[in-house]
């Protein structure tokens, strides 16, 4: 839809039209050039199966943190507060962003080869980031930036990031 917008055209006829290379579309190309440069494509089933790898988080309307199990190491907990520029962000935006910094802590702090291959669970109670985490898009700009970000560090790390929706009740 980026490339070949609605009104552009239809069925196979929109892939011959002139297109404008826009911030959007670029976006898009530089996760694609990250993922074929990698050349390992996603993985059907870890090597490392039976590793559990949990990320609990939340992203409040003023704070952010959660709990990280990686394998063979204590749990670790974060939080913080977000700043100011955060604030224009939607509770959904939160979530994604809390998802992405546990990213980067399980990234700065771990052993690379004891992570590498396998699968990294988070849990969220946020039905948006659920959805847009299993599409790997979505029609919001922020929140399509913010998982292409994830989708990134997933190449750069080799794991595979699953998010699982429970409801709040439960998380607390």
């Amino acid at each position: 839809n980026l490339m070949h917008p609605e009104g552009s055209g239809s069925g196979i006829g929109a892939y011959y039209t002139k297109t404008t290379l826009t911030d959007s579309v670029m976006e898009g190309l530089v996760w694609w050039q990250a993922f074929l440069t990698a050349g390992r494509g996603r993985f059907v089933r870890p090597s490392k199966a039976g590793v559990l790898t949990s990320l609990f988080g939340d992203g409040s309307g003023t704070g952010t943190g959660g709990t990280i199990r990686l394998p063979d190491s204590p749990r670790l907990q974060w939080s913080a507060t977000w700043s100011v520029n955060v604030f224009r962000f939607t509770s959904n935006g939160k979530e994604l962003n809390t998802l992405y910094h546990s990213l980067v802590i399980i990234r700065d702090t771990c052993d690379r080869q004891a992570i590498r291959r396998t699968t990294v669970f988070y849990f969220t109670d946020s039905m948006v980031v659920y959805f847009v985490a299993s599409a790997s898009s979505s029609k919001e700009p922020d929140l399509h930036a913010s998982i292409t970000k994830i989708r990134l560090l997933e190449i750069e790390m080799d794991i595979q990031v699953v998010v699982i929706h429970i409801p709040g009740f439960v998380m607390i």
